[in-house]
């Protein structure tokens, strides 16, 4: 079992609580049940030293940033602008006994929206595909 709080700092998200488990039925499949981020995996085969996992996964996304105006001599004031989603994307990841790893994904990402602290402002980009790609350490 696992629990607690993720911050988030966003315009009308600031905490979501975060509450969940992991099962292991068998050493090569494990159920992450966690919200805000469910993950699925299951082992494929070990190639030498290196483990293969194919998971699925789930996740609130997005980010929120500060952003200054180009010209503050023309009364431009700082804001928030907010990017938020729900993500969805199924993956391959490896785990090597040197503690090396990696992954590729390819996921979607849905319910988008961009939002705008002063002006309230929100507009709504359409479901948009994404990979990704990274070395682990």
């Amino acid at each position: 079992m696992k629990g607690g709080i993720v911050y988030y700092d966003r315009i009308r998200i600031k905490m979501l609580p975060a509450a969940g488990f992991v099962w292991t039925p068998n050493p090569d499949t494990e159920f992450d049940i966690f919200f805000p981020s469910p993950r699925i995996s299951r082992r494929l085969m070990n190639y030498g030293n290196t483990e293969w996992w194919l998971y699925c996964r789930g996740e609130y996304g997005g980010g929120s940033w500060v952003v200054e105006p180009d010209d503050p001599a023309k009364g431009g004031t700082r804001d928030q602008v907010d990017y938020n989603d729900l993500r969805f994307a199924i993956g391959l990841e490896f785990d090597r006994m040197d503690r090396i790893g990696g992954l590729i994904e390819v996921g979607t990402a849905f319910d988008r929206e961009l939002l705008v602290r002063s002006t309230g402002v929100k507009f709504s980009p359409s479901t948009t595909i994404f990979l990704r790609a990274g070395l682990l350490r």
